[in-house]
């Protein structure tokens, strides 16, 4: 039984660990947009509607990538975490 539960921690941490990669990942995507937009509209004196349209639509998309990963690893923790109901009544022997 308690060799399940050894399996069951270190898949569960292999899980996490895969995870904060891909929101390491994502933020790292993010702070390149963002570098991307401001290059985009800084570039120069010749400002053009369509580098504003690209860099405020890399802003807006930045913003919601790095919403969207803090929301998934949210739920992803709130998956791991035990509720109360499936918490058994065991003694440590």
């Amino acid at each position: 039984m308690d060799q399940v539960r050894l399996a069951d921690a270190g898949r569960l941490a292999l899980d996490l660990e895969s995870a904060f990669a891909d929101i390491e990942r994502a933020a790292q995507v993010a702070a390149d947009l963002v570098q991307a937009a401001q290059a985009i509209l800084s570039a120069g004196a010749q400002h053009t509607t369509l580098s504003a349209v690209l860099g405020t639509l890399a802003v807006v998309l930045a913003t919601i990538n790095v919403v969207g990963g803090f929301l998934v690893t949210n739920r992803m923790l709130q998956m791991f975490k035990p509720s109360r109901r499936e918490l058994p009544d065991r003694q440590v022997k």
